[in-house]
């Protein structure tokens, strides 16, 4: 089954600027997060596909809270590790 998101309406520009604020350096880095393509993230951070929302919402949470990514990284991976 294949899951479907709308998209968040973001620009590729507000998306740039709000991976750059929560601390990501490159779609390598996106794309590992996210555990996506590297190449799905390049299209994002350029506009030629739309963001799903979950991904900006996971974004705007980390900047809001100012969560980093490790920390993220580290509330996640816990689950899977015990």
């Amino acid at each position: 089954m294949t899951e479907t998101y709308e998209h968040s309406g973001i620009s590729a520009e507000e998306y740039r600027k709000l991976i750059s604020e929560v601390g990501f350096h490159d779609a390598n880095d996106i794309g590992e997060f996210f555990d996506v393509d590297s190449r799905l993230a390049r299209y994002w951070a350029d506009g030629s596909t739309n963001v799903p929302v979950p991904v900006v919402m996971t974004l705007e949470l980390m900047r809001h809270f100012s969560i980093p990514i490790d920390k993220v990284n580290e509330i996640i991976w816990k689950h899977y590790t015990e």
